[in-house]
């Protein structure tokens, strides 16, 4: 597979040809197409649609000023200095011809200058869901006029990594949701969504009413960048996503899969012989070192408060949680609906239960909505990438805690499974993705268990596992936010 990049009609690489050919060639492509990369160098197309859908946008409004005069068909703050503010007719006229000069082939955009606070977030696809990340905020030196605090193309590179301009978390809450309302909106205004994976929207917050401007959708976000970079998108993803570098790859790889029906077409085989089997499966199973595990953790830890339930079966976590006296809201997610007919989910879950994919439902959920998320018993029906971010949304979405079990599938146990599925599903060992997986900021680890789990009747084999458990640290300052909450921390450049 190959990730889309940048490269538009003024540069001196492929990009958008590129694109067209890989196209051609049906290779293939994770992120934005030929025709997502041509309409980001078409800023005055990108306008007009943002507005028709609804999006504040700068306007050029007759006798207003200041004005802010740039490149329409370029990117990274190419041609802006310090004079693209113009106070005056005149100084926009001079500025425009100015432009012109330099590049003949280039088109000119004058709009209304937004006098407030730079900012920016990347959204990311969670299947087929654009989630704004953690937004950035770019702080000037305090003696900066405000017409002059935004981007120039020096501001922009040598000033940021000089760390004379610096990155900051937004604190206040309805700010965060406004700008991440507006990125993901953008997103999908400007046709990312589905299939774009990925985009940084810039943005500027009006000083005077608090409104949310949307600048640009960059469909090449600063992230992998090299090591040590002052951008700014790396920093999201190193500080304040659930995984960092490596989930976030492996969220890109698994949306583009589920987006092209990958996993979907095991779904319904799985959901059968779960059908089948549900009137029998809690006789066979309650003895097992999986059960007994799963019991001995709802007795052992705290799970008071709401609890997402993801693969709830047969509602064996609902039940000994109730058992064990635990106030829990249970509210349960899985594929079968002969399993989730059992007594105990009807008696101790939240009706009607979800009957979908889990990964489904929990990237379309609301960041912070449940106390404690749960998953026994299930990450074997997914591979690698789809696990790894099913683990780092499970994160996103809990407030105080993430549980988790990995079964330790031995090459010959999938060998043979192979065989007995005949091709109609598959089972992968997840192991790796557990044993590698960080611990994220504001986290603690408090369970990493390997057990011995259940042996296979059909394959006649012994299973063991990983038992995972994270709580969030109360001694951590961000602890009562979600991940993707953050400090007011101006952010040093790293050597």
């Amino acid at each position: 597979m190959n990730i889309a990049q940048w490269g538009g009609p003024q540069d001196d690489v492929a990009g958008i040809s590129a694109l067209v050919y890989l196209e051609h060639k049906q290779v293939p492509v994770i992120g934005h197409s030929s025709a997502m990369l041509a309409y980001h160098y078409d800023k005055a197309a990108f306008y007009a649609g943002a507005e028709r859908d609804g999006l504040l946008v700068p306007s050029n409004t007759p006798g207003r000023y200041p004005k802010i005069v740039k490149f329409s068909n370029t990117t990274g703050s190419l041609g802006l200095t310090l004079s693209s503010v113009c106070n005056s007719k005149e100084q926009v006229d001079e500025q425009t011809k100015l432009l012109t000069s330099r590049n003949s082939g280039a088109r000119v955009f004058v709009q209304d200058y937004i006098a407030g606070i730079e900012c920016s977030a990347v959204v990311l696809e969670m299947g087929y869901e654009p989630i704004a990340l953690s937004p950035l905020e770019y702080v000037f030196p305090k003696d900066t006029p405000s017409d002059h605090a935004f981007l120039t193309f020096e501001n922009k590179f040598e000033n940021v990594d000089k760390g004379i301009i610096q990155y900051a978390f937004t604190t206040d809450g309805r700010r965060k949701a406004a700008v991440q309302q507006a990125a993901v909106e953008a997103f999908r205004s400007a046709g990312m969504s589905p299939g774009g994976a990925w985009a940084r929207v810039d943005m500027r917050i009006e000083t005077a009413t608090n409104r949310v401007y949307v600048l640009e959708v960059n469909p090449f976000p600063c992230i992998f960048c090299p090591i040590g970079n002052t951008f700014g998108d790396d920093l999201v993803a190193e500080r304040t996503f659930p995984g960092g570098h490596v989930a976030i790859m492996d969220i890109l790889v698994a949306s583009h899969r589920i987006q092209h029906g990958v996993p979907a077409t095991q779904y319904p085989t799985i959901a059968s012989i779960h059908d089948q089997i549900a009137t029998y499966y809690d006789k066979t199973s309650r003895t097992e070192p999986l059960e007994l595990m799963i019991a001995e953790n709802a007795r052992s830890f705290h799970w008071a408060g709401s609890v997402l339930d993801l693969g709830c079966g047969t509602g064996y976590l609902g039940e000994l949680l109730h058992a064990a006296g635990s106030r829990s809201e249970m509210v349960g997610v899985d594929l079968s609906p002969g399993m989730t007919a059992a007594a105990s989910v009807q008696k101790y879950y939240r009706q009607p239960v979800n009957i979908e994919p889990i990964q489904d439902f929990i990237f379309r959920g609301a960041e912070g909505s449940y106390d404690h998320v749960a998953c026994y018993s299930t990450l074997h029906f997914f591979d690698n990438p789809t696990c790894s971010a099913i683990i780092a949304r499970m994160f996103m979405l809990a407030r105080k805690s993430v549980s988790f079990e990995i079964d330790d599938l031995s090459p010959m146990y999938l060998e043979e499974f192979s065989k007995y599925a005949d091709g109609r599903w598959s089972n992968w060992n997840n192991t790796c993705v557990g044993n590698r997986f960080p611990t994220p900021p504001s986290w603690k680890k408090v369970q990493d268990e390997y057990r011995y789990l259940y042996r296979s009747v059909h394959l006649h084999s012994e299973v063991h596992g990983r038992f995972f458990r994270y709580e969030k640290d109360c001694r951590d300052e961000q602890a009562s936010l979600p991940l993707g909450g953050f400090a007011h921390v101006a952010m040093q450049t790293r050597p």
